[in-house]
């Protein structure tokens, strides 16, 4: 936690975050860890004394900037007088990265200015030898008797030794105060800022106008809107909301509070309706929110060929398509619609930022990212606070977000290809570190050690075992250096050996966390496979509706039936060709193993046909039970795999709800989740004897509308009779096929790889008796 509440974009260089807050202080924050570096405090804030505004203290409130070159950061502060009483000064202070100690302290006090109604929030701009600074009013129409607020711009000399170079507004108000601060062009070192209105409108200069200066602040040109006085000045909707966007050095645009958006050409601006789109005859407002006319869009802008990307007030996120050959763009009417696309409806974004090909918004609900073309959700955090106009920043595949006091960093995790392995042992605690006991957690690295995943895996398949419990109790899987969330991946009573798959993110140093609740229990961990960005011979998920493989059971009119397997007994599972897996170019598959009919303690192994059978496990059981599970099993020899139980007798039933391709195919790539819980029926939606249960996954946050399949652990609970429960797409009919299993007062989980509906929705059908049902979130395929 800092010292004070963050405004400022955040700034990265060199692993370093730089951070500046409202009490005056530069943090450095380590990029890999968030630890403090060091500090700098500035001095004391002005507290009190303005005659309008909404922000206090008044410390420090744009963003900074970084000299490279230089190796020094620079940010305006403004520092509280020397005594009780005396006014307070705005300082442009230069801190040396290397010794963090300050090598540059100027104050800002150009001739008329009056810091009672004047306020820094724009962010700061580094060119030409100088830090430009922006100047507006305060939040409100300030007046200081009867003199307003003007606009300024103060150029200050990184030297240290020459004098600052000042623009002011030619009338009053023109606040030069849009949070994305001052722009300029490095070709021909020209600056430019947009202002907001004039007060008086009438025979007012530059009011509501992009201006453009020379790098000493002088030679101004312009251009306003032909209506900039009747539905820009008169009725306070600034142009100067936001900050221009330069494209290039012959095009920029600019948009502001009544919602009309303008390409300029920035080598001439071209003074009143001067604007080369929209059209200057007849001129018609090319509107870029949904028509709003009133408090449109704030901040700054983002482009990447071919939009330009905004926020709009209570309407989320806009990509307007722009031609710069005509040049013109699609205007967001009404409809806003294609080539356009427009995401979170109804939310208030800050300023969007473009990086790894999503475009990054932050609001009180969190941080969002959608994908940069289309405009689909592929991520959405957990909700936090931010501040008014808060901007992420992304360097080296992190994206970091102020919230407050703190600030939060996520890590970019490409979508990811799924490689099986032979399973192999990672963890068994009965003969490594001990039992897990109640409200304690065990570390296991899982990837970048051998054996494990590669150091590159953004997530892993792992069949978990927990054995010795001496207590009802659950376990949840979450990557390491990450808050536990509300969450299970296995659940038990005491004495019970239960197993389940878990599909789990990375976290810190390649580990994952298991944490148990109540009791002690043993924990085993097998690797069945991991997910890693697209390389070599990795494959693609594609979704199928889940069908029966294999019954061993006599009579069921499935391969293998008659084939109960005894002890030592194996069998193999013919898995290409069959169930809607190809015969070529598969190379695992989504399997729901089941057995029944068991007559002693034992456990089942799923393995590659054609290879020597591994130390693990993938089911266990005692004599009389019926236990699911899911594999994702690699594919062997003969496009088989093999099944063997150790003891007594068992019946397997096979049902197949996916596969990986091989190089030779294509399919849906991986995005892992922090597991968080999407479902629960306690209480409200019980499910009875025949009953189902619908769930609208696609596009619901934090899942995009594309999505093919899910994966999910699913949960049942107050079971009242024995039963089976199916899990499949709710457009499709109820398949031949089972993913839980159970007998009465039983709490069982099993994780489920679901195939969407075209609706984007799953169903879950309950036998007999009555259930409940938990649903956690673990990651999806798109």
């Amino acid at each position: 936690t800092l010292d004070g509440e963050i405004y400022a974009e955040p700034l990265i260089f060199n692993g370093a975050v730089y951070v500046a807050t409202l009490n005056n202080t530069v943090y450095a924050l380590s990029q890999s860890d968030g630890s403090v570096l060091w500090s700098n405090h500035l001095g004391t804030p002005q507290a009190t004394g303005w005659i309008c505004g909404n922000v206090a203290p008044m410390g420090i409130l744009g963003t900074p900037v970084i000299d490279t070159a230089a190796n020094r950061i620079y940010a305006v502060a403004e520092i509280a007088g020397p005594t009780p009483g005396s006014a307070p000064v705005y300082h442009l202070y230069g801190i040396d990265l290397a010794t963090h100690l300050q090598a540059l302290d100027t104050p800002i006090a150009p001739a008329g200015f009056d810091w009672k109604i004047q306020q820094e929030r724009g962010a700061l701009a580094l060119a030409n030898g100088y830090v430009y600074v922006p100047f507006g009013g305060r939040a409100g129409d300030c007046f200081d008797g009867s003199t307003p607020y003007y606009g300024w711009v103060v150029g200050v000399p990184t030297d240290g030794v020459s004098s600052s170079t000042v623009f002011q507004t030619p009338s009053g108000a023109e606040s030069v105060w849009a949070p994305g601060g001052v722009v300029v062009d490095d070709s021909s070192h020209n600056v430019f800022f947009a202002t907001g209105n004039a007060i008086p409108c009438a025979g007012s200069s530059l009011s509501d106008a992009v201006v453009r200066v020379s790098p000493t602040l002088t030679s101004p040109a312009f251009f306003e809107p032909n209506d900039w006085q009747s539905n820009w000045c008169s009725p306070d909707s600034d142009l100067g909301s936001a900050s221009p966007l330069l494209i290039s050095p012959n095009l920029m645009f600019t948009a502001g509070k009544h919602g009309g958006g303008f390409l300029l050409d920035p080598t001439n601006l071209g003074g009143v309706n001067g604007q080369l789109y929209p059209a200057k005859t007849p001129y018609v407002q090319a509107n870029v929110c949904f028509g709003n006319t009133s408090a449109a869009t704030f901040g700054s802008f983002a482009y990447l060929a071919p939009f330009i990307y905004l926020q709009c007030e209570g309407h989320g996120l806009v990509a307007l398509h722009v031609n710069t050959s005509t040049p013109s763009f699609s205007p967001c009417n009404a409809a806003c619609a294609s080539p356009d696309w427009s995401a979170g409806s109804g939310i208030t974004f800050g300023p969007p930022i473009v990086a790894g090909g999503a475009v990054w918004v932050a609001s009180s609900s969190g941080l969002y990212a959608y994908n940069a073309t289309t405009g689909a959700q592929i991520f959405h955090s957990a909700s936090f606070g931010v501040n008014r106009f808060v901007t992420p920043a992304e360097a080296g595949g992190q994206v970091f977000v102020p919230s407050h006091t703190v600030v939060y960093s996520f890590t970019i995790a490409p979508p990811a290809a799924y490689t099986a392995v032979n399973p192999v042992r990672l963890l068994d605690t009965r003969s490594s570190g001990g039992a897990v006991g109640a409200g304690q957690s065990r570390s296991l690295t899982v990837a970048g050690l051998t054996p494990g995943a590669p150091a590159g895996a953004t997530a892993v398949a792992v069949n978990v075992t927990v054995t010795s419990t001496t207590a009802a109790s659950f376990l949840t899987a979450y990557p390491t250096g990450q808050a536990r969330p509300l969450a299970s991946n296995l659940n038990w009573t005491a004495g019970k050996t239960v197993a389940n798959l878990v599909v789990v993110q990375v976290g810190n140093g390649g580990a994952v966390t298991f944490y148990n609740q109540f009791g002690s229990a043993h924990v085993v961990v097998d690797l069945e496979g991991y997910f890693a960005p697209p390389s070599g011979t990795a494959g693609q998920e594609v979704a199928l509706t889940p069908t029966r493989i294999t019954d061993t059971r006599s009579g069921s009119g499935q391969p293998n039936a008659g084939s109960k397997l005894g002890a030592g007994g194996s069998i193999a599972v013919q898995v290409t060709g069959a169930g809607g897996v190809p015969a070529n170019g598969a190379s695992s598959a989504i399997l729901n193993i089941t057995v029944t009919n068991t007559t002693a303690p034992s456990f089942l192994t799923v393995w590659p046909s054609g290879s020597a059978r591994p130390n693990a496990s993938n089911l266990n059981w005692v004599a009389g039970q019926t236990v699911p599970n899911r594999v994702i099993a690699q594919i062997g020899a003969g496009g088989k795999v093999s099944v063997y139980n150790q003891f007594g007798a068992a019946d397997v039933i096979v049902d197949v709800s996916g596969y990986f391709t091989d190089p030779t195919a294509i399919g849906k790539l991986f995005t892992p989740q922090v597991a968080h819980r999407i479902a629960d029926t306690r209480g409200h939606a019980t499910l009875g004897p025949g009953g189902t249960y619908t769930l609208q996954v696609g596009g619901v946050s934090p899942v995009p509308g594309t999505v093919t399949a899910v994966v999910i652990n699913v949960t049942v609970t107050n079971t009242t009779a024995p039963s089976f429960l199916t899990v499949y797409p709710s457009t499709a009919t109820r398949p031949l096929a089972s993913d839980l299993n159970w007998t009465a007062r039983l709490t069982i989980p099993n994780l489920v790889v679901a195939t969407l509906g075209t609706t984007g929705a799953i169903r879950f059908y309950n036998s007999a008796g009555s259930t409940d049902v938990v649903v956690d979130l673990l990651g999806y395929f798109n």
